[in-house]
């Protein structure tokens, strides 16, 4: 589901599934416009197809070894979702996609190295969803709620006007079940604390 940051050019248009990998190198001004995909990041449609492929998987007790990161976010009203946790350019461009269903009380939450305007699309979202985006202290600035699933392009992108750290999706519907708006604090509880890339 998922995504965080892409821009919208005439050579993101032409290029074909899958596009959210985040080229390496790009400034922070382009990660402001990047956009993601039902919940993953990306430095724009464009950059997926000539992105090299995720590096092989360190062994086992290798330091460089990536943690896969779980959590909770609960509401003021004591809301609780089990979430996970992606913050890194792969896991963000993957995001929620393909998924055939979510829990009511389960999402995805992305964490970005720096705040930006991070974008997502709900292309190859199999479910519609409500996506959240908070700024670096945790609080709601913006809500895409019931945002419809996509399966072929052009896709809108939804986002905040604000820069935003963390994005939080769930099913669609359950943010106003929650009483999850604009102002809104959440708290998020990390089982390991993130080391976003």
């Amino acid at each position: 589901m998922i995504g965080a940051g892409r821009a919208r050019t005439e050579r993101a248009r032409r290029v074909r599934a899958p596009r959210r990998v985040l080229a390496a190198g790009l400034l922070p001004a382009a990660l402001a416009l990047a956009a993601v995909s039902c919940g993953a990041a990306g430095g724009g449609r464009a950059d997926a197809a000539t992105a090299p492929k995720a590096a092989p998987k360190a062994a086992p007790g290798d330091a460089s070894e990536p943690r896969f990161v779980r959590g909770r976010v609960v509401t003021p009203g004591g809301r609780a979702f089990a979430v996970e946790v992606v913050q890194d350019p792969e896991s963000r461009e993957r995001g929620l996609q393909n998924r055939a269903s979510l829990p009511r009380d389960q999402g995805m939450v992305f964490v970005f190295p720096a705040p930006a305007r991070h974008r997502f699309w709900m292309y190859e979202c199999l479910i519609p969803l409500d996506i959240i985006w908070m700024d670096a202290g945790k609080t709601v600035v913006y809500i895409g709620e019931n945002l419809p699933i996509c399966s072929k392009e052009p896709c809108p992108d939804y986002g905040s006007d604000h820069d935003t750290l963390y994005v939080l999706e769930l099913g669609a519907g359950v943010a106003k079940e929650a009483g999850i708006k604009p102002g809104t604090h959440l708290t998020i509880l990390f089982d390991h604390p993130p080391n976003p890339r």
